[in-house]
Order: C-alpha cells, then sequence, then structure tokens
C-alpha cells in the first residue's frame, strides 16, 4: 500500500514531500516541491478537502480523490494533523492509496453478492423443500384415508407394517417388517422393541395416532401407529425416509456456512473500515484477531511482525494474542526461523503451515514448542503468512484449535483476505513510523548542524533559526527573530562596505536563483568583525522564501592573511636564498674552472717530473699526480651533482648495451666480462655516470689481480644490472650506509664518498633501487655485487 507524505502550509503550499508522494501523483519530486495541494484535488472533492483543512485543532481524516499530473483520479484516505515547528503551523499529510483496498472492496461486494444469490438460491430451495414437505403431509394424510385398505393388503405393502397385540406383541408382520426388525424379531409372540412397544401402548390407551421418526440401524423412518381400540391392537406402518433427512441435514449445514461466510464478509468489511480510521493501533489487532477466530470457529489466535534485523532472516515478535496463557505469551514472544513452532516454519519456508493435531506433528516431536501447545490446550493450528503488495515477507497471522482440526480450502479463503488487510496494515504502519523518524531526524539535523540554518520571508525577515547561527552571529534566538542583525554592517573582502541589493538574501528574491558562498565581513555592535561565507538558495512557500546558510570563516581567513604574510616573508627569503645560491654556483664555477686549470698545469709537471726522476722522486711525482687526478674526479663529481640537482629528468630509450660497453672501454687493462643483451631503458644522458663509479671503484678498489663481471638480466618490467668483483669486499655493517652522502667503503681505499651517492641518486631518478651485496652469499671477503634495477623502455 503505497503512503504518500507531506508538509503542507496552512494555504496550501507543498513545503516537503516524500518519493511515495510523488509518485502517487505521478509529478517528479523536486516540482512537487512549492506546489499547491489543491492542484491535485479531484474537482469533485475540493468542498470536502477545504473542511478538512478547516477542521478542529485535532486534526481530520476521510477519503477523498487526487488527481495525478496525467490526469488519473486516485481513490486516497487523507489523514491531516495540523503541526508548530517553531512557532510556524503546517500541517502534515498522509495520503494512502485506497486503489487497492478498492478493488478488495469490490471484490468483497461480490463475494457478498454471491453469497446473497447463494442465499437467494438456498432459500429457494428450501422453499421448494418445503412444498415438498406439505405436499408429503397431504399424502400422508391421504395415505391415512387408506390406511385400513392398506391393512386388508399388508403383504403387499413394500413398507414395514406390524400388528401389536394390547400394543406390545407382534401378532402380524409382513416381510419388509420381518427384514426391518430382524435383530428383535424371532416370530408371532414376540415383543416389539421397547421403545416401539411404549409408544403404541400409548397411542392405544388414548386413541390417537402417533407419528415418529425412528431410526433402524443406519436409515431412519417415519412410524405411523394407528390404534384399533375395539380389537385392541395397534397397526404400525413404517416409511423409509433416509433420503430426505440426508437432504434435510445438507440444508441446515449449507444455511449455516453461508450464515458463517456473511458473518466472516461483514467482519472483513469492517476491519477494512477501522484500518482507515484506528488510531489505536492495538485495537485493530484485537479486530483482526477476532475476525480471524469467528472465520474460522478457532479458539485461540495470534499475530506477529518480522524484524528483519535480527538474526540472519529475522525474527517474529508477538504483537497479539488470545486465549493465550501468561507462560505461552512470553515463550512466544520472540521466535526465530529455527523454532520448531509453525511459525518457525512459516518462518523459514515462507509457506503457510497446517498442522491438524499436534500429537501427529513430526517436526515439533520432543520439543518444548510441543510441550507449550499442549500445556496451553492447543491441539490444531495453521499459520498464514503476511506478505506486501512488494512481496515483502511482514508477519504472521495464526489461528488454534482445542481440538484435531484441519481447516478446508474455503474457509481459508477468507483468511487470505484478512491477511491481506493485516499486512496492508502492518506496511502502512512501518510507512507512518518511518515518516514520523525521518521527520525527527530532519529536526535533529537542523538543531545540530554546526552550519547557521535561517529560514527568510519576502523581506528578509528570520522566520525560523538553528542554535548555530546564533552562536556564529553573536544574538540570541529571539533576538535574531526580531531583527537585531539588521543593525550591523556588511563589508566585502576588498573592504568596501556591501549595499543592501547585494546582500545574497536580497539576491536569491530578486534574481530567483541560488547565490553560493560569498564571503562578507560583519561589523558588530562593539566594533568587532565576524567573516562569513552564505549561500542562499530561493524556496517556492508563500512564507518561507528563502533559506540561508551562513558559515564563520574568521579563523580561516585569519590563517589566510598569515599564510599571505608568510608567504610574501617566504618569497622574499626565496629570493635571497636564490640570489645566495646564484652567488655560490658563480664562487663554484670560478673555483671549478681556476682548481681545474691549476690541475692541468700540476699534472703536466708531475708527469714531466716523473719522467725526469728516479727512485723516491719518482714515486713522490706519481702520488702527486694520483692526488691530481682524484682532485680532478671530485670537479667532475660536484659538476654531476649540480646537474641532477638542476636538469630536469626527461626520461628517454637508452641502449643500455652501448652504455655498458662504452665504459667498459675506458678501462682497457681491466679484466671484464660482459654479457651484451640488446636492451632498452628509461634513463637519460647521466647513466654512463653510474657505470663509470661502479666499474671504476672495482678497477680501483679491487687490487691488481681484480676480475669483474657485468650482467644485465630481464626481471618482469624491470632490468636487474649488476657489477660484480674479485676484490675485498664490503663488510656488512659498511653495507647499510655505503650509499650515503660522504660515507667511503671501509677497506675500499679512499676517496670523497660522492660516487655510490651519485649512483644511488641517479638509480633513483630512473625509478630503480640500488644495493650492495656479497657476491658469494655470506662470503664479504670473496667480493662485492653491486646491483640496481632500471625500468624496461616500453
Amino acid at each position: 500500500m503505497q503512503e504518500g507524505a507531506a508538509l503542507v502550509s496552512v494555504d496550501g503550499i507543498i513545503l516537503y514531500g516524500n518519493r511515495s508522494l510523488a509518485q502517487l501523483l505521478n509529478t517528479p519530486l523536486e516540482r512537487l516541491m512549492g506546489e499547491s495541494i489543491h492542484a491535485f484535488i479531484d474537482s469533485t472533492e475540493t468542498a470536502g478537502f477545504r473542511r478538512m483543512v478547516e477542521a478542529n485543532s485535532s486534526g481530520s481524516a476521510g477519503e477523498s480523490t487526487l488527481q495525478a499530473q496525467d490526469g488519473s483520479r486516485v481513490p486516497v484516505h487523507l489523514s491531516l494533523k495540523p503541526l508548530s515547528m517553531d512557532g510556524v503551523h503546517v500541517f502534515s499529510l498522509v495520503a494512502t492509496d485506497l486503489t487497492e483496498r478498492k478493488q478488495a472492496e469490490e471484490t468483497l461486494q461480490r463475494a457478498h453478492d454471491e453469497l446473497e444469490e447463494r442465499v437467494e438460491e438456498r432459500t429457494a430451495e428450501l422453499e421448494h423443500a418445503n412444498t415438498r414437505l406439505q405436499s408429503e403431509i397431504v399424502e400422508r394424510k391421504r395415505a391415512e384415508e387408506e390406511l385400513q385398505s392398506i391393512a386388508r393388503f399388508p403383504a403387499e405393502n413394500p413398507n414395514p407394517t406390524l400388528r401389536l397385540e394390547n400394543g406390545r406383541t407382534i401378532i402380524y408382520a409382513n416381510s419388509a417388517a420381518r427384514a426391518t426388525f430382524a435383530e428383535a424379531f424371532t416370530g408371532p409372540g414376540t415383543d416389539a422393541p421397547a421403545d416401539i412397544a411404549e409408544i403404541a401402548e400409548t397411542a392405544l390407551a388414548s386413541g390417537v395416532r402417533q407419528e415418529v421418526e425412528h431410526r433402524i440401524g443406519a436409515e431412519t423412518y417415519l412410524l405411523a401407529f394407528v390404534p384399533l381400540r375395539d380389537r385392541h391392537y395397534v397397526n404400525v406402518y413404517g416409511r423409509d425416509i433416509s433420503q430426505r433427512k440426508k437432504v434435510e441435514d445438507a440444508l441446515r449445514q449449507s444455511e449455516r456456512s453461508l450464515a458463517t461466510e456473511l458473518d466472516a464478509t461483514r467482519r472483513l468489511q469492517q476491519v477494512s473500515t477501522q484500518m482507515i480510521q484506528a488510531n489505536r493501533v492495538e485495537a485493530l489487532y484485537e479486530e483482526i484477531l477476532d475476525t480471524a477466530m469467528t472465520i474460522l470457529d478457532a479458539d485461540f489466535a495470534s499475530i506477529q511482525m518480522l524484524y528483519a534485523e535480527r538474526g540472519t532472516t529475522g525474527e517474529l515478535r508477538l504483537l497479539g494474542y488470545r486465549g493465550f496463557t501468561e507462560e505461552a505469551a512470553r515463550f512466544w514472544e520472540w521466535v526465530r526461523p529455527d523454532s520448531e513452532s509453525t511459525c518457525g516454519k512459516a518462518l523459514l519456508t515462507g509457506q503457510r503451515v497446517i498442522v491438524p493435531d499436534i500429537l501427529d506433528c513430526e517436526f515439533m516431536a520432543g520439543s518444548a514448542d510441543r510441550e507449550t501447545y499442549l500445556q496451553t490446550g492447543i491441539r490444531a493450528v495453521q499459520t498464514t503468512p503476511l506478505y506486501s503488495r512488494a512481496g515483502a515477507l511482514l508477519g504472521m497471522l495464526s489461528t488454534h484449535w482445542r481440538r484435531p482440526h484441519e481447516p478446508t480450502a474455503n474457509e481459508l479463503r477468507p483468511i487470505d483476505l484478512l491477511a491481506r488487510q493485516a499486512a496492508d496494515f502492518i506496511d502502512r504502519k512501518r510507512a507512518e513510523e518511518a515518516l514520523r523518524e525521518s521527520e525527527e531526524k530532519l529536526q535533529t539535523l537542523f538543531q545540530l548542524l554546526p552550519v547557521g540554518i535561517s529560514v527568510l520571508d519576502e523581506n528578509r525577515k528570520i522566520l525560523d533559526v538553528n542554535p548555530a547561527l546564533g552562536d556564529i552571529l553573536d544574538l540570541p534566538r529571539d533576538d535574531l527573530l526580531r531583527g537585531a542583525y539588521e543593525n550591523r554592517r556588511y563589508i566585502w573582502t576588498d573592504g568596501t562596505e556591501m549595499p543592501v541589493a547585494e546582500f545574497p538574501s536580497s539576491r536569491a528574491i530578486t534574481e530567483q536563483t541560488a547565490i553560493r558562498n560569498v564571503e562578507m565581513d560583519i561589523v558588530k555592535e562593539d566594533g568587532n568583525t565576524i567573516w562569513t561565507d552564505v549561500s542562499t538558495v530561493p524556496l517556492p512557500f508563500s512564507d518561507w522564501r528563502m533559506l540561508l546558510a551562513t558559515s564563520d570563516i574568521t579563523e580561516r581567513k585569519r590563517t589566510e592573511e598569515a599564510l599571505v604574510r608568510r608567504t610574501e616573508e617566504l618569497i622574499q627569503k626565496s629570493a635571497e636564498v636564490e640570489a645566495a645560491r646564484d652567488e655560490a654556483h658563480m664562487y663554484i664555477d670560478i673555483m671549478t674552472h681556476d682548481v681545474r686549470n691549476a690541475n692541468n698545469v700540476s699534472g703536466m709537471y708531475a708527469d714531466l717530473l716523473a719522467e725526469l726522476a728516479d727512485g723516491d722522486l719518482k714515486t713522490y711525482a706519481e702520488k702527486l699526480h694520483a692526488s691530481i687526478e682524484r682532485s680532478n674526479e671530485i670537479l667532475r663529481n660536484v659538476a654531476t651533482v649540480r646537474r641532477i640537482r638542476e636538469e630536469e629528468s626527461g626520461l628517454v630509450p637508452v641502449n643500455l648495451d652501448a652504455v655498458i660497453r662504452n665504459e667498459i672501454g675506458r678501462f682497457p687493462e681491466a679484466l671484464i666480462d660482459y654479457l651484451d643483451p640488446q636492451i632498452e631503458v628509461l634513463a637519460d644522458g647521466l647513466l654512463p655516470t653510474v657505470f663509470i663509479n661502479l666499474i671504476g671503484n672495482a678497477v680501483k678498489f679491487g687490487g691488481p689481480d681484480v676480475k669483474i663481471t657485468v650482467r644485465a638480466e630481464v626481471q618482469g618490467g624491470e632490468i636487474l644490472v649488476s657489477v660484480e668483483d674479485t676484490g675485498p669486499g664490503v663488510p656488512d655493517e659498511v653495507k647499510v650506509k655505503l650509499f650515503r652522502r660522504f660515507e667511503r667503503g671501509m677497506g675500499r681505499g679512499s676517496g670523497e664518498g660522492l660516487g655510490l651517492f651519485i649512483v644511488r641518486t641517479l638509480v633513483e631518478r630512473y625509478g630503480g633501487e640500488a644495493r650492495v651485496e656479497d657476491r658469494v652469499p655470506g662470503r664479504p671477503g670473496e667480493g662485492a655485487a653491486f646491483r640496481f634495477t632500471l625500468k624496461l623502455a616500453t
């Protein structure tokens, strides 16, 4: 059952509507807001709706007809209740779609009409049977007149005929009588059965003819006792009326069934009416239970609601019951799907469950549910699931009997209608609860939002406000409602005063569009200021014309001002640093140039001295030349570090094999083993520097007999490059810090400590990693293996 809900102003403007109302009116939800509810009231119902609006303060309810956007008419039950939201008078409107209920009522009416037709047909049948009975009575009287003549020919009578002397002793019985009274008749002179003899003696004593119905075996006979007092005997004439009795019994049973069905139909109509008008839920549950018991002639009944959030498949809670003991009500207050009761089984299967006799039910055997049924006096039970029109399980309706009993399909048909009504009611109540909860959440949200919210009229007067706005503007709620904020000055971000026409609220009214994120400085009465960010949205209501959202951004603005000042300071410092760096680079360039020139001259003199000198002097000259070369290497490393820092990394495909071969060529006297895979990697023009440093270190520090191996292996999307040597290796305690700037490898000679730092910096620049390991794992003294990864060029 679809339930539309809305908040409506006193002049009929829809302030809020839920999606169900939009679907009910076939109108987009965004277009529904601000429309007049009168536009959706059918023209024939306008006067009635206005009377509902003008009803007493406790609200009003009644049936009406809505007209959807496509022109279709929707029968509904409308409930209007006045509310006061912070002094503003509105109505809560709940529109329950009665289309399906009307269809159900029409179905019930048709069923009622069919029942009345059946009653008329059965009445006609009874009248016909009565006519037949009257005819039989006439025939019987005629037969009485013929009894004497019939008595002259008893042997020819196909019906049993007896003659009782003195009303007791059988002195004659025709063949039909002998067959009928075979158990009691042994021949002439035998006494008639006591009950027959008693009636015969009474007839003989009174001289009045007697007529009684008498059961003999499985048949029913109409016995006529005709006294002949002057002859001291009674003639007894019998006629088999068994078929007539069956017809009469069937008619009586049919009348009882029709009466029960009519009563059930009336009760279903009553339940349908109470569902619309019920204010007390418990009263309707009681009516549903009483109706179920009446329809099925049951001794107990119960109704349960499904709480789907409990457990994996939900649990049933007992809402109402009839006939249960307190112990039974407590036991079945909550029922899970693993319960051995019929409602637990119905929850598990989703189907109706019928147990004609608790004692014969297999799934209840030995269970606590079985014992509770028997202790309560229940021997039979049926449980019918309650489904919403959308197919969702809502609960269960059960009836119970003190005796073994299995309801027929005809008996359960009205229960299905009742279950449909009960499910609709539960579904509606859940929707109403959800609507109330939604309204409470909205109100709570309005009150707790940290943003200042206010509702204004067309003159920018505040109609409602949340606590946050009072905190932001430092004004009590009552002062805000009185307009105390109008005495303050409002300043643009550039320091000029904002005219009233430029206020966000004024623009929203004039332009009829949302105005967002206007920053303004509000000057309070004491001269202090509040920086705010204001957004406003026009509202399509006659009184509520706009919604204003105000955020306090005072701290943010102060932070921004501080950041601006700090940024300016940093810019100034940065300029100073830039100038200092340029000056430092100038000094470094001058020093490098001059030192390189001095090194070149010193190198020539050292070479010349080494050629001319002998002995110790020659040795000193060679050491001098080596020192000059180390100085040049330092200059080269410093230049490389500067290039790494200053040049942007534009990685391009580089032929790794060409780079390695070119750098190996720089060391013609070294013993270097290299496998030459044709691979391209992502790098730049500084990649050779990596191999210059690694191969150079291996040659320089590996000793005179060092063997060097260079490998390049593809591993996934990367290349693992290894430069291994058979030199003295790197101790474990040195490995972890070897790639740091100005760190030197212990036992691997001396240097300025920049080479491996440059290696690591370049490898990381190319997206790889560098590390040092033992050439032979676990044996540091047998050589080092410097490994690094590079990205494959794709």
